[in-house]
């Protein structure tokens, strides 16, 4: 039986560009489902875009938040993991503003490792083995190997994450195309030089919350 293993190479790596973002789309119909489906005629948005909701009238819940999509039609698009089917019905409005992302060009290899709940010890004197329960849980870190290049665009805005500690997104985009956003925090951003070598480094992302994937 032949393997599905996807090669790794050619993966791309994206950082938010904070406070630069494209042109707000504007909203006519939003789907009370699981995914929510938003109507925007000639969107112009890719499937992996991450946009911010605002301005909803209506389906209110919605404003604030921020998805990534999954374009289903020119004029209509997902917003991939949203439930929607408890919402208020979506009466009019509404804009959806896509953020702008500066992409890696020095990325050597990465880990994603998923956050693990911490163990109680429950056990008393008169336990006959070790008794757990299970406490708060992390939500992971993503670590990258990279180059360590500092005119890189994607290593500036790595530093100022470092720098003013605020929550960006992060994608990656695989070779098949299925892309993976979460947003995180830029934990460190270390760097290493040796003699016959190069400037190497690596990136310590804090996610937060869940990630999000797209096939």
């Amino acid at each position: 039986m032949p393997s599905n293993a996807i090669l790794s190479q050619q993966t791309r790596f994206l950082i938010q560009k904070l406070g630069t973002n494209g042109t707000a789309k504007t909203i006519t119909a939003i789907t009370a489902a699981k995914p929510a489906v938003v109507t925007s005629t000639a969107h112009g948005l890719a499937t992996g875009d991450v946009v911010t909701l605002a301005a909803i009238v209506g389906m209110t819940q919605l404003n604030g938040q921020q998805f990534m999509v999954k374009v289903t039609a020119a004029n209509t698009f997902e917003l991939v993991g949203s439930d929607a089917t408890g919402y208020t019905t979506y009466t009019s409005g509404g804009t959806a503003t896509p953020f702008t992302f500066v992409e890696s060009n020095e990325h050597k290899s990465y880990s994603a490792s998923p956050g693990q709940a911490s163990d109680i010890d429950k056990t008393t004197m008169i336990s006959t083995a070790k008794e757990f329960g299970v406490g708060l849980s992390d939500t992971g870190t993503f670590d990258v190997e990279l180059n360590y290049v500092e005119a890189d665009l994607a290593q500036i805005e790595m530093k100022l994450g470092l720098l003013d500690s605020s929550e960006r997104w992060f994608k990656i985009i695989k070779r098949n195309l299925a892309h993976t956003g979460f947003r995180g925090s830029v934990r460190s951003l270390s760097e290493s030089g040796a003699v016959d070598g190069i400037f190497t480094g690596s990136l310590s992302i804090r996610i937060s919350g869940n990630k999000f994937e797209t096939a």
